[in-house]
């Protein structure tokens, strides 16, 4: 491991392991570890994370950490996860707690730096980049560089991204590039066209959008593929650049919606990772609920709970009797615990979605199984007690 990269581990080791150990966070649930990674952790984070790119690595290290603490309260132990990072990092309605991925989080913050570079805002920032890096040319064309900063290279690899949202508007024509500017609904006309484009259109590679016309309408010459007939057809649709126009500008457009401002929630519900919505969810977070109950019903429906049956299917040598008054067939199923749960949380809504097994025909089998399931039918019928959390039960 090099020198540089010590560093950047030894870095991210200083900042991150100091608001990960809190005095007695041992002591909370999982939902109040939860809470507290949504608050003071997360904003930590986000404080660094909206500065500059952090490596892959660190970024692969700060969430190992996160995990941890998440699920034992101790960031030195490596086991005990129940659920995969990915899926804790999606919204609650598609299976997930609600946090945030810092991978994806970090490119959503830093696309705001190239923005900055388009929104012509007086940023001294952007004139300072400006000046050194781009020059004569612009931010789709510039290569990286060994002798370019770190930061700066890792903003030129977001332009794939940042393609999706920068959109510019003609007025002149002496800022938008012709070929590598989203000025047309065709998109960048350098990918429309190819790279022979610039041959077939007679029009420089580095050229704008003023340089494809005069005082008379457009100079381009006869279209002779149909990606150059269909640019024909748009430009016979709109007003040529002019010097008596305002100057070009350019807007964030997410969905097809033009933004004069740079919006990290919007972008962030474009980019995020997407999973199908779950129907159970309204079923485990819904207001009044009691957020240590809702963690565990969260966990019975991903079927994360080390059950006797799990660990007996895992190779474990345990009995596998069902050790509640709960008791059928010996087992204590996953529909079981569901039925608890929704018992708990008062949830009779979703109780009726649950199909009761059917009673044992030995008549020598335990009551209590036939007790249990009179308990639930009298539930079904009972209405939901709503439950009013406390201070000192919430987490």
């Amino acid at each position: 491991m090099s020198d540089r990269t010590k560093g950047r581990k030894n870095c991210c080791d200083l900042q991150m392991i100091a608001p990960l150990q809190p005095k007695n966070c041992c002591s909370l649930s999982f939902a109040g570890r939860l809470q507290l990674l949504k608050s003071v952790i997360s904003g930590t984070i986000n404080f660094w994370i909206s500065t500059f790119m952090l490596p892959k690595g660190c970024i692969k290290r700060i969430e190992s950490l996160c995990s941890r603490f998440l699920w034992s309260g101790n960031i030195e132990n490596k086991k005990g996860a129940r659920v995969a990072w990915s899926t804790v990092c999606l919204p609650k309605a598609e299976g997930g707690l609600g946090l945030r991925s810092f991978k994806e989080w970090n490119k959503v913050l830093c696309l705001r730096f190239v923005w900055l570079l388009f929104s012509d805002n007086g940023s001294l920032w952007a004139n300072w980049h400006k000046f050194h890096y781009l020059r004569n040319n612009t931010f789709w064309t510039v290569k990286e560089a060994p002798t370019h900063s770190w930061t700066w290279n890792s903003l030129l690899k977001l332009r794939p991204l940042a393609e999706q949202f920068i959109r510019a508007k003609v007025g002149n024509g002496q800022k938008t590039s012709f070929w590598f500017d989203h000025w047309t609904p065709l998109g960048p006309l350098i990918k429309l066209l190819g790279s022979g484009g610039p041959r077939v259109l007679r029009l420089a590679i580095n050229a704008t959008v003023g340089d494809a016309c005069d005082d008379q309408g457009w100079t381009l010459p006869a279209p002779r593929s149909d990606a150059a007939l269909s640019l024909h057809v748009h430009l016979t649709s709109i007003q040529h650049p002019t010097s008596s126009l305002d100057q070009d500008t350019y807007y964030w457009a997410i969905e097809g919606v033009p933004n004069q401002v740079y919006s990290s929630s919007k972008t962030w519900e474009i980019l995020r990772p997407r999973q199908e919505e779950k129907e159970w969810s309204t079923s485990v977070w819904f207001k009044g609920g009691i957020p240590k109950h809702a963690f565990n019903m969260w966990l019975v429906h991903l079927n994360r709970l080390p059950t006797r049956e799990r660990l007996v299917s895992w190779g474990l040598d345990i009995p596998s009797d069902c050790f509640s008054f709960l008791r059928f067939g010996d087992k204590f199923s996953q529909d079981w615990i569901t039925i608890i749960a929704c018992s708990a949380l008062g949830q009779s809504s979703f109780l009726d979605q649950i199909t009761l097994p059917q009673s044992p025909v030995n008549s020598q089998e335990d009551s209590s199984s036939s007790h249990s399931l009179s308990y639930l039918e009298a539930k079904k019928q009972c209405p939901a007690q709503p439950t009013v959390p406390t201070r000192a039960s919430s987490f």
